[in-house]
């Protein structure tokens, strides 16, 4: 080798030893720099999580300073931003964060929050829509999404976005909540209560939960009773459509009033004797009776036996019709709380049903001695006393048990009291005062049949024959399929046949 080659080869050595030594020093001060920069970063995140959000934006700017290329920790930033709502800044650092980290759904999330803050609901979903994209096992991401729809007012891509929520965190209060706020106005009454009732599963103290509860349960109440009065009225019109029948007693059934549903079903298959379909539903309805009866019973025998397991169980084998056990239980209920009305009450209803008027009767007023104002004990005792005779008592209970109706079966219990008492008054020969209670009857319950007929006797014996016979024709039409007013049937039609002879 000439000297010039080997002088020229001493100084390349001589200047890639200069260049590694640099460059291992740019790599040992990025490291450093780098290990800094985390450092950093984690102390902004642990101060954000304390609140100290001012402390952790100067740390994740530091951090930025060192390591500018770190998309994490401009996320955090944008974050920190966001919880000071400083809405520019923190577009600004998400921004730069999707640049450094396009496949990280929490920028696209983060950023969507913000545009949402802001108000720019259409950007935000988008950005939701990237984010699920991106990772679609985020709760948050779907709960997020489905604000901006709910807000939107697309009301069923929201309860998808709240069902895809439910299906990764099924134990949300507020995702139900929402879900029963989209139900409620669409009329989708029991599923907005099933979901109100689950939000409060998982939040038991939120009153503004039960507030909404508490309306939608008396909407269904309105909505429901304005159903049941509508069939019974097409009833009362239509008499022998067995469609009329089925409807009440679908109505009857979501109110839970299995035995009024029950006995509109059997009527219905009374004018349908050949249609499966009705024998179906009424054998479905009795099953489903006695299967929730029997449930109760077991759930009420395996509990420690007090008062109220008693009487729970008393009211059980009231419903199946077993009255003496009713009673037993009912009276050892009262050995350990003697001063409940309405053991007394349910008591007076087994004797009474057991064919024990007068045992009845004292369970009867011992009920209203411990609760003076409990109108079913007066309508109970009201017809028993009308029953005995004691016309000027009956009275008196019975307009005492006359209350304010709100509910399809206040309606009902008070169609039942204006009724007894109109007979009460008829028997009395007040005819005017009778008159005003069947009407009264009628117009609650509207296929009250037994007050056509009376109606049709007051308006006869008052020398109204036209009203006297549209009465008993309504009467007759209405008790065609009700075998157990058969024989009252044909004496009004015979009453009928007169009056036309002598017109």
């Amino acid at each position: 080798m000439n000297r010039h080659i080997s002088e020229s080869v001493n100084h390349r050595s001589g200047h890639i030893s200069h260049f590694l030594v640099c460059f291992l020093f740019v790599l040992h001060t990025d490291a450093f720099a780098n290990d800094e920069a985390k450092q950093l970063s984690q102390h902004g995140i642990a101060l954000a999580q304390k609140g100290e959000m001012q402390a952790a934006i100067e740390a994740f700017d530091h951090a930025i300073q060192l390591n500018p290329q770190d998309g994490h920790v401009y996320l955090h930033l944008a974050n920190a931003y966001l919880a000071t709502s400083n809405l520019g800044a923190a577009t600004q650092a998400c921004q730069k964060a999707i640049h450094l980290l396009p496949e990280a759904a929490e920028a696209y999330a983060t950023l969507g929050q913000i545009f949402h803050r802001n108000g720019k609901l259409e950007s935000a979903m988008v950005e939701y829509q990237k984010a699920i994209g991106l990772n679609a096992e985020i709760a948050e991401y779907h709960y997020d999404l489905g604000n901006i729809y709910h807000s939107l007012g697309r009301l069923k891509v929201a309860e998808e976005a709240y069902q895809a929520t439910l299906r990764l965190k099924p134990k949300l209060a507020t995702v139900y909540h929402n879900l029963a706020e989209i139900y409620q106005p669409q009329g989708r009454l029991d599923k907005a209560i099933e979901a109100y009732q689950q939000a409060l599963k998982y939040s038991p103290d939120d009153e503004y939960t039960k507030k909404q509860l508490a309306e939608v349960n008396r909407k269904k109440m309105q909505k429901v009773a304005r159903e049941i009065l509508y069939y019974q009225t097409a009833i009362s019109l239509h008499p022998t459509q067995a469609q009329n029948y089925k409807q009440l007693a679908l109505a009857y059934y979501r109110n839970r009033q299995l035995e009024e549903a029950i006995e509109s079903l059997r009527l219905a298959l009374y004018l349908q004797p050949d249609s499966e379909q009705a024998r179906f539903d009424l054998e479905s309805v009795l099953q489903q009776k006695e299967k929730s009866l029997n449930t109760a019973l077991e759930k009420a025998r395996a509990q420690p036996e007090n008062h109220k397991v008693q009487y729970t169980i008393g009211i059980i084998y009231l419903s199946k019709g077993d009255f003496p056990t009713a009673t037993k239980h009912f009276r050892q209920a009262l050995e350990s709380d003697s001063t409940s009305a309405i053991v007394w009450l349910k008591l007076g209803e087994a004797l009474q049903s057991s064919g024990e008027p007068k045992e009845a009767r004292e369970a009867f007023r011992q009920a209203i001695r411990f609760q003076p104002n409990l109108s079913e004990a007066h309508q109970q005792l009201g017809i028993l006393e009308k029953e005995i005779g004691n016309l000027d008592a009956a009275i008196n209970h019975l307009e005492k048990a006359t209350s304010t109706v709100t509910s399809a079966k206040a309606r009902v219990a008070s169609a039942k009291t204006y009724y007894h008492l109109g007979e009460a008054y008829h028997r009395k020969k007040q005819l005017t005062a009778a008159m005003a209670a069947y009407h009264t009857a009628i117009r609650l319950k509207p296929d009250t049949v037994s007050a056509y007929l009376q109606l049709g006797a007051i308006y006869a014996e008052m020398g109204n024959q036209g009203a006297a016979l549209t009465f008993y024709r309504r009467f007759i039409a209405m008790v065609r399929p009700r075998p157990e007013f058969h024989q009252q049937m044909r004496g009004a039609e015979k009453l009928l046949n007169e009056m036309k002879m002598t017109q």
